[in-house]
Parts: structure tokens; C-alpha cells; sequence
């Protein structure tokens, strides 16, 4: 390689290497390429927008212009290896007294995606001649040496007085089914994004909010109807934001990233998630739901031999839903105490059990004292156990005291989100019950939930497995 004139006490390597600095320096693009998140890191179609949409919101930014943009991606697509683990250190490097603030559904995963973005800025700080402050380098909190710029990460909801944002990037706000369909956790995130993050942003900033979607009423739902003049939200002070939309499956029903995954685990996919979960998940086009709830006409009923046969070696659980306060005892259309034995075995949630009634306290406990004995100790009991029932628990664990063992329920969101994360499972034909009395009425209600006038079965199922969830993940979907 020929030595440039006026350069010829300059090595060839140390011009490659002012070459290489420059290239990485001046293209997001170059960059990542060079310093990818993995050595076997894939790069799709929708990887290479995003990253260069991202490269001109930052030269945007440098310019002057602010930037807001939404980028709705499937699970395991990519989206946070190019938003939160590489564009902090690039668009630092090129900025050093900027600040930037990451954040997600919690600390832990705002600190990881930090951490990787610290990384990546210490090993490439000689592209851009700059350091890690030694006195300010944690994962929440790290700082640039000699400069003003930093980059702080905390779960939405979580301090960050004092600190600014040039740069604001939402990753993951969402972490399950069941808080996607809680209205209260989606009004406080909406209030911690206006009132917590964006009231951190400088005059001139990009703000990138990067997601799975779950539910059309989520955070990036409510910012993009705010800025859509023929929505009835519509904002005309709100700031207008660009969306970057990745379904699974186009119109022509091409597979998005097939560099990666096959067509067959996307047609898995689309099988496990059901319509509704498709559409959020899948295309990032939620829907509002319709009809019911649980499908209760796709549930099966299995005589004993064939249920017993499927059900071998499974953990079973009995949930109860309590009527235990007076009022709900005596008002007109009381409320039913109900007791459900079930299971989550092999993927499938099976139905050995449900007892109801409209019983006085006495009665309640005595059938509860009898369902015990004959599900034997190896069946745990889980009861609800919100205000006004602490009394009623305390008093069951006693009652059955050496009979079985005795667990808390504390829910944290409605009765409708706590319900859904179970939608798919009923969709795809995957809760089975031993065919006995009991069936019809338990159809009857769970067909009806949340619309119908009782919702007592629904909760007892809801309690009797969702601890069991946590123990088993095949329901989860990991975003």
C-alpha cells in the first residue's frame, strides 16, 4: 500500500488504523459490523434499517433536529442488541458531553443492557480517544473522563433526578401477558414516561422507544395515537413519532428474519401465541379482544382412565377463591367459595376438580378441611389472600395444620390480566377436564368471564396455577 504524500513518517498500519477509526467513527453501520453484539451475530433486512435509521437520527441530532421514533420488534429479532447495547457507546463517542438514559421493565435488565454498552464503549474507546471516568463506571450510573457526558439505567419508575437525556431510549417496558393486561400498570408507565423520563430530555435529543408489543393501549399505542390527527387522542403539542414496524409475517406473507429462524419455528410461533398473542407479539399490531376471555368450547373432558393415564406423575394444586366477608355471603346473588385441583403437566393444564358453593364461614371450612384429606399432602393449598381475607387464611392454615401445606396468593394486577395469560392455552385446545358433574357450570362461567355475573371459577383457577407458572416457563414468551 502506498504512503499518502505528507505522510511518509507514518506507518501503513497506524494509516489503516486512523482509517479504521474514522470509518467506525463517522457510520453506525461500520461500527456495529465491527463490533457486533456476538461473533455469530445475523444480521436481517430489518437489523440493517433500524441501524441506519438510528445513524441519522444521531447525525440529525448533531445538526440540531430531535428525533422520536418507535421500533416495534418480535421477541428474539435483535431489536436491544442495536438500541441499547451499541448505539449508547457510538452515539457517546461521537458525543462526550452528552448524557443518555436507558429504561426497561426493571433495574436488572436496564443494568444488563447497560453493562453491555459499557463494555462495548471501554473496548472501542480508542475510536473516539475517549475513557471511562475511574471514579464514576457502574452499571446503573457511568460516566465519560473529562467530559459531562454519562449514561444512567433504571426500571421505568425509578429515580433519575438530576440526571438528563440527549439521548432517551425505552427498551422493553413490558414483561409479561399479565402485566400487559393490567390498566393500572399501563397508566403508571405512561406517567413515568411523561412525567418521570421525558421531562428529562435536552432541548435538542432523539428519543427512541423500542418494544415487542403487547396491547394496543401500551406505551407505544399511546404515543402514536396522540400524534394521529383522525384519532379521537389526537395531540397537537404531542411530539410526533416516526414508528419502525416489524411484523413476523408480511402482506405477502413473507417471514421477517429467515437469516435465523426457519419457517417452521414462526408457524410454531404463530400456533402457540393464539390470535390475540399473534397479533401483539407476532406482528406488533395489537387488537382489542373480542368475544370472551378463555375459550371455554375448546376445553376437553376425559373419562377417568384416559385423564388418570395422562395425568401420571403430575404436581397437583388446589386454589381456592374465598367468599369470605359477610357481605359477599348474604347480599342478594351471593358469591361462591370455589376449590380447584389442577395441574400444569407436560404443557398441557389439566382440570381434576372443582367444588362450589354458597356455604356460611363454618360449612366453607369444613368442606375445605374434607377436600384436603382427600387430595392427601402432597396437593399444596393456595389461597387468595388480599384485604379482608388475612383473617380467613390464617385461620385455614391452622384448620389444616399436618394436613397439607398452606400457601399465600397475593395478586398483583386485576382479575382480567391475572385471566389472560392463561387465553392461549384455552385457544389452542390445551386444558383438558376429568369429565364429572361439575363440568357444565364451570363451561358456563368460564365461558362468560369477565362479562358474567360471577367470576368465582375463574379466580380459583387463576390461584390454583399461578404459581405453578412461575415454576414451569413453557407459558412464558421471552422477549
Amino acid at each position: 500500500m502506498p504512503v499518502p504524500t505528507g505522510y511518509e513518517h507514518v506507518t501503513e498500519e497506524e494509516i489503516r488504523t486512523e482509517q479504521l477509526r474514522r470509518v467506525m467513527r463517522d457510520d453506525f453501520e461500520s461500527f456495529f459490523r465491527i463490533n457486533p453484539p456476538g461473533k455469530e451475530y445475523i444480521y436481517g433486512q430489518h437489523t440493517l434499517e433500524i441501524i441506519n435509521r438510528l445513524d441519522r437520527a444521531v447525525k440529525d441530532y448533531e445538526r440540531g433536529i430531535s428525533t422520536n421514533l418507535v421500533v416495534t420488534v418480535p421477541y428474539r429479532h435483535g431489536k436491544s442488541d442495536i438500541v441499547s447495547r451499541r448505539l449508547p457507546a457510538w452515539f457517546l463517542g461521537r458525543n462526550p458531553d452528552a448524557e443518555v438514559i436507558l429504561a426497561c421493565h426493571s433495574d436488572q435488565l436496564a443494568h444488563d443492557l447497560s453493562r453491555k454498552a459499557r463494555e462495548c464503549f471501554h473496548e472501542q474507546s480508542w475510536v473516539f480517544e475517549q475513557a471511562l471516568s475511574i471514579e464514576s463506571h457502574a452499571v446503573g450510573h457511568w460516566e465519560i473522563a473529562d467530559h459531562a457526558g454519562s449514561m444512567s439505567a433504571t426500571g421505568i419508575g425509578g429515580a433519575i433526578v438530576g440526571r438528563g437525556a440527549d439521548l432517551l431510549i425505552v427498551d422493553d417496558y413490558l414483561k409479561s401477558r399479565q402485566l400487559a393486561e393490567s390498566q393500572l400498570i399501563r397508566d403508571r408507565q405512561w406517567d413515568s414516561f411523561n412525567d418521570d423520563l421525558r421531562t428529562r430530555q435536552a432541548p435538542v435529543h432523539i428519543t427512541v422507544i423500542c418494544a415487542t408489543r403487547w396491547h394496543e393501549d401500551d406505551l407505544v399505542g399511546r404515543a402514536l395515537i396522540r400524534c394521529d390527527p383522525d384519532h379521537k387522542d389526537y395531540n397537537a403539542k404531542a411530539p410526533v413519532f416516526e414508528e419502525l414496524r416489524y411484523p413476523m409475517q408480511a402482506e405477502d406473507g413473507e417471514w421477517l428474519f429467515l437469516q435465523r429462524f426457519p419457517e417452521s419455528w414462526y408457524e410454531q410461533q404463530q400456533s402457540n401465541l393464539g390470535t390475540y398473542g399473534w397479533n401483539s407479539l407476532g406482528q406488533q399490531d395489537p387488537q382489542p379482544r373480542e368475544g370472551n376471555l378463555l375459550r371455554a368450547d375448546m376445553v376437553r373432558f376425559l373419562p377417568d382412565g384416559e385423564f388418570d393415564k395422562l395425568t401420571a406423575g403430575a404436581r397437583w394444586v388446589r386454589g381456592w377463591d374465598l367468599a369470605s366477608k359477610k357481605k359477599e355471603r348474604v347480599k342478594a346473588d351471593p358469591d361462591y367459595t370455589v376449590g380447584t385441583r389442577a395441574t400444569i403437566h407436560k404443557g398441557v393444564i389439566y382440570v381434576d376438580d372443582v367444588v362450589k358453593g354458597q356455604w356460611s364461614a363454618v360449612a366453607r371450612d369444613k368442606i375445605i378441611e374434607e377436600c384436603s384429606l382427600s387430595d392427601g399432602q402432597n396437593t399444596p393449598v393456595y389461597l387468595e389472600c388480599v384485604a379482608g381475607y388475612t383473617d380467613a387464611y390464617d385461620y385455614v392454615t391452622r384448620l389444616l395444620a399436618g394436613k397439607a401445606i398452606v400457601r399465600k396468593y397475593t395478586p398483583i394486577v386485576d382479575k382480567v390480566a391475572r385471566a389472560s395469560q392463561f387465553e392461549a392455552k384455552f385457544e389452542l385446545g390445551m386444558v383438558v377436564c376429568r369429565k364429572a358433574e361439575w363440568n357444565a357450570d364451570w363451561i358456563r362461567v368460564v365461558n362468560s368471564f369477565p362479562t358474567g355475573a360471577h367470576d368465582d371459577d375463574v379466580d380459583s383457577f387463576v390461584v390454583a396455577l399461578n404459581e405453578m407458572i412461575k415454576m414451569d416457563d413453557r407459558l412464558g414468551i421471552s422477549t
